[in-house]
């Protein structure tokens, strides 16, 4: 399990976590997640979502407040088990 699935199970009902997949199918994304994830996936072939965030490497992560706003942004994997990442998503809320 990824640290981004255990920080969905850990926030349970308190945050929402979604998975933006810019594969062609879902094909792709059902063999990266055999057992099926915690996390909420969207499929975006087109890639829309990623453009409208101006960003053009994978993976990042967005931390994105109840209005909407993006309040913090990370390039390349994240390790969401340390208590700075904790303290990020906290600080959002």
């Amino acid at each position: 399990m990824s640290s981004l699935e255990t920080l969905a199970h850990r926030l349970g009902d308190r945050a929402t976590i979604l998975a933006v997949s810019v594969d062609d199918s879902w094909d792709a994304i059902r063999k990266f997640f055999p057992s099926g994830t915690a996390l909420t996936v969207l499929l975006d072939p087109t890639r829309q979502v990623p453009a409208s965030f101006g960003t053009s490497q994978f993976p990042e992560s967005f931390l994105i407040d109840r209005s909407g706003h993006v309040r913090y942004a990370f390039i390349n994997q994240r390790n969401w088990s340390i208590p700075e990442a904790s303290a990020c998503i906290e600080d959002v809320r």
